[in-house]
């Protein structure tokens, strides 16, 4: 698996274990807010298009800030951040 995959695998990931969260199927923790989740989904939607067409921008331009969030604001057991955090670190430390 190369790491563009990985980073794949891990943003699907982190989608996924988002959406009950912003269906409401999963309760907010304390700290977190539908307004920070859907920021969330819409910069995991942001890596995944540009993971898969290939055309990544400087990493300086690239989107960010999730793993800044969750560790201001979200309980630190939340293993939501965790997938989040996760895919947002293989994305920024593509070449």
């Amino acid at each position: 698996m190369t790491t563009i995959d990985k980073a794949i695998a891990l943003t699907n990931k982190a989608i996924g274990e988002l959406e009950p969260y912003l269906n409401g199927a999963k309760p907010l923790r304390e700290g977190m807010t539908r307004s920070q989740l859907g920021t969330c989904r819409a910069h995991l939607e942001t890596m995944l298009e540009q993971l898969r067409s290939g055309k990544l921008p400087p990493k300086e331009s690239r989107v960010g800030g999730m793993g800044r969030m969750i560790a201001d604001s979200w309980p630190f057991n939340e293993k939501l951040g965790d997938f989040l955090s996760e895919a947002e670190i293989a994305y920024s430390k593509l070449p």
